[in-house]
């Protein structure tokens, strides 16, 4: 069966070391028999396994799941560099910056989940509006470099912040009636408070006019102002 346990990383090349590499032999046996045996025929079986718990002692149990997958796949078994590869294989940035993307759009009503930290961070390294307009043929360059730096320091990383929601997920804006004529009553309230403020600055405004134009005969209008306002200034 696969390796299981806790993590393994940093295990010496030692007694322990060599135990995983059987069990990871093991499995590789079960899926390959006899050429899996005749791969290290003529070579020293301890020798075989000491090499490969040196250089398997900095990976993880996952990362051996992961390895041991991979294998499934394939006709031939693999040699150590190969089944390093395939414990840690090159990361699909195209689909990290289809995800980012579809994450940097759910963000501003607080729906995205981010598989890992330094995804989230190489989004903010990399710019939201950029993020959300550019295409992979336009950010290839620059989102691999973001994403690789953020990728080799994200144990340092600080974890995702927790997003305050502004906008209403779509589909969701929408309030009971109740509530929506209660704001609508509201609104014209303050619409009528603002048409009587506007109206009371117009008001003035014409019996400025209306005082200043008072008595004077030759300006047009200056009677209709006056009789609107009722300020004619008596002579």
């Amino acid at each position: 069966m696969p390796p299981g346990g806790g993590d393994a990383r940093g295990q010496a090349g030692g007694a322990d070391g060599v135990r995983r590499v059987e069990r990871v032999f093991g499995v590789l046996a079960s899926f390959y028999g006899a050429r899996f045996a005749d791969m290290w025929r003529g070579v020293d079986p301890g020798a075989v396994k000491a090499q490969w718990a040196h250089a398997l002692s900095d990976v993880s149990d996952e990362e051996l799941r992961t390895g041991l997958a991979a294998c499934r796949g394939r006709v031939w078994p693999p040699t150590l560099p190969e089944f390093l590869a395939f414990c840690r294989p090159e990361p699909d940035t195209e689909r990290a910056f289809a995800v980012a993307q579809v994450q940097a759009g759910r963000r501003a009503w607080g729906g995205d989940v981010w598989p890992d930290r330094s995804l989230y961070w190489a989004a903010v390294a990399f710019g939201w509006y950029d993020l959300r307009v550019m295409s992979w043929q336009q950010a290839a360059g620059r989102w691999t470099r973001v994403w690789r730096e953020c990728r080799l320091k994200e144990g340092a990383l600080p974890p995702v912040p927790v997003c305050r929601a502004v906008l209403p997920q779509p589909g969701r804006g929408v309030t009971d009636r109740e509530t929506a004529l209660r704001r609508l009553a509201a609104l014209k309230r303050r619409l009528v408070s603002g048409e009587k403020s506007c109206g009371k600055r117009a008001l003035h405004g014409v019996r400025d006019e209306g005082v200043a134009v008072a008595g004077s005969a030759d300006v047009p209008g200056a009677a209709g102002l006056c009789g609107m306002t009722g300020a004619c200034v008596k002579e």
